[in-house]
C-alpha cells in the first residue's frame, strides 16, 4: 500500500512529496491515526553526500511486528558521475564504474539494475535506528543496509569490430552478437536483438545514439575464446573490439601486442617498427647431483733435500702443491722436476708415485705426459700420467724423483720446487643444486620479434609441460626491445595480461605511450562517488518501540 508519493525532484531543503489517503486509515485504540508523519530532504554541500532523504513516523503510530516499510526514491546521476563515467572508459575499465557493483539482494521490485550489476552507489549509506522495550528491557538497534547501484544515463555513437588472432586463420565466416542494457537483458534494435559480423559488412557494426551503458556479448564460435577492448574517440564515440582466439593448446603458448595513449584508450597504429619478447620458463630445482658437493684436498709431496731441524741435507717429504676435487670426482696428474732452482733442466727427471694415503680412492697408472724436449741433452721428458679416481677424503700423494734412465734420484734440492712443472686435469660430479625445491627461471628459447608483419603476434609451440622427475613447468615473457632499444631504458610502460606463469594459453603484451597521440584529452574534476546523488543517504529515524503484553496476552510494539 503506498502510503506518501512524490512526482517530482528534491532540489531545496523540506518536505519532499505528500501523503496520500491511505496513511491516514490506520485505527489503534480506536482512534484514527497517521502512520507517515513526513519525508525530509536536506541538502549537503559537503563532498561526501549531496543530501539526506529522512522518513519520520508519526509519534502515535505503533509498528505491528509483521509490518514491512520500503523507502524508495529515484537517483539521478550528475555531470560529476558522467565525466568520470567516460575517464574510466578511457582508462581501460571494461565498465567505466571503477570496479564498483552493487551489493547482493539491493534491486527495487522487479528490476535487475543493481544486485551484482556495474554502477555507482547511489548512497553513501543507509541505516535505520530504533530501540524497544520487552518488559522490562529496553534495546537499541542500528541496522545499516547496503549499498544499490545507479549507471549513468548518456548516449553514444558505438562501433563493433572483430579482430581475429594469431591461429585462428581458419576462423567461421561470421559471427553474432547481442546488445546488453545495464541489467544485462538482450536489447531490441534495429527490429533485431542479434547482430551479424562478417567479411561482407568488414567485421563491424554501427549504432547511432544509444545508452552509454550497453555492452556486447559475443555468441562465441566452438573452439574459440573471447575478450572485449573498449577504445573512446576524442568526441567520445566507442568502439567496443571483440576478440577471437582459439582455445589454448597444450604446449603452445601465443602472445600479442597492443599499444595504448597516455589516457587508456588503444592506438590506431604502432609508434614503433617492432618488440622482441623473451620466453622464460619457470620449474623446480632437483637435486641431481651424484656427490655430496663436499671438497677434498689432494696435497703432493716430493722426497727432496732441504731443511729437517738443523739439518739443511735431509730427504724427506715436502709439500709443493695442492689441488681441490669434490667429492666423488677424479684428479689425473703427472709432474717433471728441474734440476736446479734457475729452474734449468739439466737432466730429465721424473716424479713418480710412492704412496697415497687414501684407502678407499685407487691410484691407476695410464699414458706418460710430454712435457718436451728441454733437457740440456736433448731427453725428450715423458712422465707417467697417473689417475686418483672416487676422492672421498683429502689425500696426501708422496712422490719420489727419477731420472729418465729410471734411476732415483737422492740429491733434489727442495728450492727447485717452484719450479716444478705439473699437468692436473680434474674431473668433478654434477654438484647437487644448493636450494633444491625452489623456483628456477630461465630463458626459453630466442626472442619472438612482433611487428606489423606478423600483425603484433607469435607462438611457441611444442613446449615441454613436465621435467624429468613430473615437476609442471610455468612460462612467462619479458618484453626485451622496443622499437630496438632495450625496453627498460624506454619511456614505454609495460604490462602484461595473463603472464603470471601459464603452462599454456595467450599473453598479451601493452606497452603505453609516454605521450598521446593526435589529441588532449580535456581535465576534469570529480567530488568521489558520493557526489553522483540527488539524494542517497536515508534514515527511518530514532523509533522508540515499547513491547508491552496486554490484557489479552498479545504482543505489542508501542512508540
Amino acid at each position: 500500500v503506498v502510503l506518501w508519493e512524490s512526482t517530482g525532484s528534491a532540489s531545496g531543503p523540506g518536505t519532499i512529496g505528500q501523503e496520500v489517503a491511505a496513511n491516514n486509515t490506520v485505527y489503534q485504540d480506536g482512534e484514527n491515526i497517521k502512520i507517515i508523519q513526513d519525508v525530509l530532504f536536506t541538502p549537503s554541500d559537503s563532498d561526501s553526500s549531496t543530501g539526506t532523504v529522512k522518513l519520520i513516523f508519526d509519534p502515535n503510530y505503533r509498528i505491528d511486528v509483521q509490518s514491512k516499510f520500503t523507502l524508495s526514491f529515484n537517483v539521478k546521476t550528475t555531470e560529476t558521475a558522467a565525466e568520470e563515467y567516460v575517464e574510466n572508459l578511457r582508462a581501460g575499465d571494461w565498465t567505466g564504474y571503477a570496479g564498483v557493483s552493487g551489493d547482493e539482494s539491493t534491486d527495487y521490485a522487479d528490476n535487475s539494475t543493481s544486485s551484482e550489476k556495474p554502477g555507482f552507489h547511489a548512497n553513501e549509506s543507509a541505516s535505520v535506528k530504533y530501540r524497544y522495550k520487552d518488559n522490562s528491557t529496553v534495546a537499541y538497534v542500528d541496522q545499516t543496509y547496503d549499498h544499490p547501484v545507479v549507471q549513468v544515463e548518456s548516449f553514444v555513437d558505438l562501433s563493433v569490430e572483430k579482430e581475429w588472432v594469431e591461429g585462428s586463420r581458419n576462423h567461421p565466416d561470421s559471427i553474432t552478437f547481442q546488445l546488453l542494457d545495464a541489467g544485462g537483458n538482450v536489447v531490441e534494435l534495429e527490429g533485431s536483438d542479434s547482430f551479424t559480423l562478417n567479411e561482407e559488412n568488414n567485421w563491424s557494426k554501427s549504432f547511432v545514439n544509444i545508452p552509454s551503458n550497453y555492452t556486447v556479448q559475443e555468441n562465441v564460435p566452438d573452439g574459440y575464446e573471447v575478450s572485449y577492448d573498449k577504445r573512446i574517440s576524442e568526441d567520445d564515440d566507442v568502439t567496443i573490439i571483440i576478440t577471437n582466439r582459439e582455445e589454448p593448446v597444450p604446449g603452445t603458448i601465443s602472445v600479442s601486442k597492443k599499444w595504448y595513449q597516455q589516457d587508456g584508450t588503444l592506438l590506431e597504429g604502432a609508434p614503433e617498427d617492432e618488440v622482441q619478447v623473451q620466453l622464460m620458463r619457470k620449474g623446480t630445482v632437483e637435486d641431481s647431483g651424484s656427490g655430496s658437493g663436499e671438497e677434498h684436498t689432494v696435497t703432493f709431496q716430493i722426497n727432496a733435500r732441504g731443511r729437517l731441524g738443523d739439518n739443511w741435507w735431509a730427504l724427506f717429504y715436502q709439500t709443493f702443491d695442492t689441488q681441490t676435487v669434490l667429492d666423488g670426482g677424479s684428479i689425473e696428474f703427472a709432474f717433471a722436476a728441474p734440476s736446479d732452482a734457475s729452474g734449468v733442466w739439466r737432466l730429465g727427471l721424473l716424479a713418480k708415485v710412492t704412496e697415497s694415503s687414501s684407502t678407499n680412492s685407487p691410484i691407476d697408472t695410464g699414458n706418460t705426459y710430454y712435457f718436451g724436449n728441454q733437457t740440456e741433452d736433448g731427453l725428450a721428458i715423458n712422465a707417467p700420467i697417473y689417475r686418483l679416481s672416487d676422492v672421498k677424503e683429502n689425500t696426501v700423494i708422496k712422490m719420489d724423483v727419477y731420472d729418465v734412465w729410471g734411476a732415483h734420484v737422492n740429491w733434489l734440492n727442495f728450492a727447485n720446487a717452484p719450479y716444478m712443472r705439473k699437468h692436473y686435469v680434474i674431473t668433478n660430479p654434477e654438484a647437487p643444486d644448493p636450494t633444491p625445491g625452489e623456483d628456477e627461471t630461465i630463458q626459453y628459447g630466442d626472442p619472438l620479434t612482433l611487428s606489423e608483419a606478423n600483425n603484433w603476434q607469435g607462438k611457441w609451440e611444442n613446449l615441454p609441460a613436465e621435467d624429468d622427475n613430473g615437476n609442471a613447468y610455468s612460462y612467462f615473457i619479458e618484453e626485451v626491445t622496443i622499437g630496438g632499444e632495450p625496453a627498460q631504458f624506454t619511456d614505454y610502460e609495460i604490462d602484461y595480461v595473463n603472464n603470471d606463469g601459464i603452462e599454456y594459453g595467450h599473453i598479451t603484451v601493452k606497452n603505453t605511450a609516454p605521450v598521446n597521440y593526435g589529441y588532449e584529452l580535456p581535465e576534469t574534476g570529480g567530488r568521489g562517488i558520493s557526489a553522483y546523488l540527488i539524494g542517497g543517504i536515508f534514515l527511518l529515524g530514532l523509533i522508540p518501540f515499547y513491547k508491552y503484553i496486554d490484557h489479552k496476552k498479545r504482543k505489542r510494539y508501542e512508540s
